[in-house]
């Protein structure tokens, strides 16, 4: 039957059903091309996009991908697409999506470097570590206590003096920027602290430097 006088909204339900399906079948650019003109939808249809676009960057695991394109490359994609659709909605992109994506992109050149568990421990941490600021608007830090174990610690300063560019890298995602987003990173920071003035300790010391201590410390 033809919908007389909601043909507008009729088509807007069929390109969001084909936008789903797109999505099921893997069929990515097709599936972007539909995104502007369904966020200009009536109804509940944008809100279920915005939803869906969400899914499709904090779950990279169940996307269809190929053989050239891995989960978290194509997580990156939609995030991109959802960074523009909330910059349209004047709204900004939770600072935790973004640094989740970065750190499952990094991992994958340092799978070599860090063990499987420690990246994992990482990832927990950066996850713990976000956390909404307070009514006043100030941080919500009293209730942070993401801290990495001893081993991690080691993990991570046995990678700056061999690998410093992204060891530095991956400690400013774990670190995070002062920008009111609320990542707890004081505990890292201070283990870091501790590491250092070992190391220029030693740097001050009669015996021979550990290879790779100066550019850990001054990199």
């Amino acid at each position: 039957n033809h919908p007389f006088g909601k043909e507008e909204a009729a088509s807007q339900k069929q390109l969001f059903g084909f936008f789903c399906e797109c999505l099921r079948r893997g069929e990515w650019e097709l599936a972007q091309a539909c995104v502007p003109q369904l966020q200009e939808g009536q109804g509940d249809i944008p809100k279920r996009v915005e939803d869906i676009l969400q899914a499709l960057v904090v779950c990279p695991n169940l996307l269809r991908c190929g053989q050239d394109i891995n989960p978290q490359r194509l997580a990156w994609v939609w995030l991109l697409v959802l960074e523009k659709w909330l910059a349209r909605e004047k709204k900004l992109l939770p600072v935790v999506f973004r640094r989740k994506l970065e750190f499952l992109l990094l991992s994958e050149d340092l799978q070599g470097d860090i063990p499987e568990n420690i990246l994992e421990e990482l990832y927990e941490t950066l996850t713990q570590g976000a956390v909404g600021p307070m009514p006043d608007g100030n941080p919500r830090r009293e209730s942070c206590t993401p801290r990495l174990s001893s081993e991690a610690i080691s993990v991570l300063w046995d990678l700056l003096r061999q690998s410093p560019q992204p060891a530095q890298a991956l400690l400013e995602l774990l670190l995070g920027e002062d920008d009111g987003t609320g990542f707890c990173h004081w505990p890292l920071q201070n283990a870091l602290v501790d590491l250092i003035r070992k190391a220029l300790r030693a740097l001050q010391g009669p015996d021979s430097v550990p290879p790779g201590v100066v550019d850990a410390i001054y990199g």
